[in-house]
């Protein structure tokens, strides 16, 4: 994933800030990072693994990664400015704002 948009909580009951900002998404089988498709629809939340080691993985997040796409990415920050990604969290379904990712 080349671009995510990300919160930074300025606290417990603080909105998210979203940044757009650059994430690292290994694909490794045993070290790629948790990834989450989560589906806000009709009042009901299902959160859904995804095994980006395999192509099927690959294939999902990349269907649904599109523009205004709302992400949480966590992750270690790197030297150059990115995030090397440890779990990332997808919305989809419902609209979602960046305050909500929190609650």
């Amino acid at each position: 994933m080349s671009k995510g948009v990300v919160g930074r909580p300025g606290g417990k009951n603080s909105a998210m800030q979203s940044n757009a900002i650059t994430v690292t998404l290994g694909t490794k089988a045993g070290s790629a990072p948790l990834v989450y498709q989560v589906d806000l629809t009709n009042g009901l939340s299902t959160v859904s693994p995804v095994d980006v080691s395999i192509p099927a993985g690959q294939s999902t997040l990349s269907t649904n990664l599109v523009a205004n796409t709302a992400v949480l990415a966590n992750g270690i920050p790197q030297a150059d400015g990115t995030i090397e990604d440890y779990v990332l969290f997808y919305y989809t379904g419902a609209a979602l704002t960046a305050a909500s990712a929190l609650n």
